[in-house]
């Protein structure tokens, strides 16, 4: 999938956000997307978030997404670790 997201949130080394949305149409179906970083007592933390909205929400197995998230998770992870 392309899409060309509006990055809405930069706090470089603690935060990215973006908002994405399909064909760039308003309420079709629209992913906000967010990276958080934080440091902890035992190294650093990575989350990332997806909350989805839109018509076409009904029809769009958002599934297939997480999936990907969790590939890129663990590639992200090795990469880091391997550093």
């Amino acid at each position: 999938m392309v899409f060309h997201p509006e990055v809405v949130t930069v706090m470089p080394g603690r935060r990215l956000q973006w908002i994405g949305r399909l064909w760039g149409v308003p309420g079709l179906l629209t992913g906000t997307h967010d990276f958080k970083i934080t440091q902890t007592g035992h190294g650093t933390l990575f989350r990332q978030s997806e909350a989805f909205a839109g018509v076409l929400l009904w029809f769009y197995d958002v599934e297939t997404v997480r999936a990907e998230f969790i590939k890129m998770n663990r590639a992200l992870k090795s990469r880091a670790e391997a550093a």
